[in-house]
């Protein structure tokens, strides 16, 4: 609410402390705020990263904090979604929902390092080898897998499938959110050949095709 113009009964000499003292206190104020500024600078920063731009907040603050970037903007899938589409295969073209995609190998059980979010991490999980198996896909195949953002990683299926190449469709008990890299992702367990190759950690996987040869992998910008 704004100051309310009213006559001012007060004397003089009155009106002239009052000034005094809100100017003393304004100033006591501003050495409270330079004192609590100077102490705000100590401490020490243990990031190995270059400096953070400055913090946005909301949306824009989640999006500059998550390691897979951006999420795709789609829904989570429902349970007669289709959330893997396979193609080239002597099988023909297989389209699988969640608990379909489950269900074509043995769901194991496996923690490893996530090497974005630098922790570990246990995910439900197939062997990519048995879903390329029913599709009819051979080791000396190259295949493209593509992410919901159009992202694509090319590589021989038996180079994928010797590293123990897993598709995950869940994370630490629960469904993996779309913006975590969901709902299904490429990973690999720690010490195989593949686990440091990240552009092979394609997240939001939503097609693997059959190709005649490989197209590089764009370098990061």
């Amino acid at each position: 609410m704004g100051p309310v113009d009213v006559a001012n009964p007060l004397e003089p000499p009155y009106c002239i402390h009052m000034v005094t003292l809100r100017s003393l206190i304004v100033t006591v104020a501003l050495v409270a705020v330079v004192g609590l500024s100077a102490c705000s600078t100590t401490g020490s920063s243990t990031s190995q990263t270059s400096p953070a731009a400055p913090a946005a907040s909301g949306a824009s603050a989640a999006a500059t904090t998550n390691p897979y970037g951006s999420p795709p903007p789609v829904d989570p899938p429902g349970p007669h979604d289709s959330v893997m589409k396979v193609l080239g295969g002597t099988n023909g073209t297989k389209d699988y929902t969640l608990s379909q995609l489950e269900a074509v190998g043995t769901l194991q059980t496996v923690t490893i390092f996530e090497p974005f979010r630098k922790t570990q991490e246990t995910f439900k999980a197939i062997a990519l080898k048995d879903l390329l198996d029913a599709a009819g896909i051979s080791d000396n195949q190259y295949i493209d897998t593509l992410a919901l953002n159009n992202y694509k990683y090319d590589d021989l299926a038996g180079n994928l499938s010797r590293s123990d190449a897993l598709i995950a469709t869940q994370v630490d008990g629960g469904p993996i959110p779309i913006d975590q890299g969901g709902p299904i992702r490429l990973i690999f367990k720690d010490g195989t050949p593949e686990s440091t190759n990240l552009d092979a950690w394609n997240w939001s996987l939503t097609q693997i095709s059959v190709i005649s040869s490989p197209t590089p992998t764009p370098a990061a910008s």
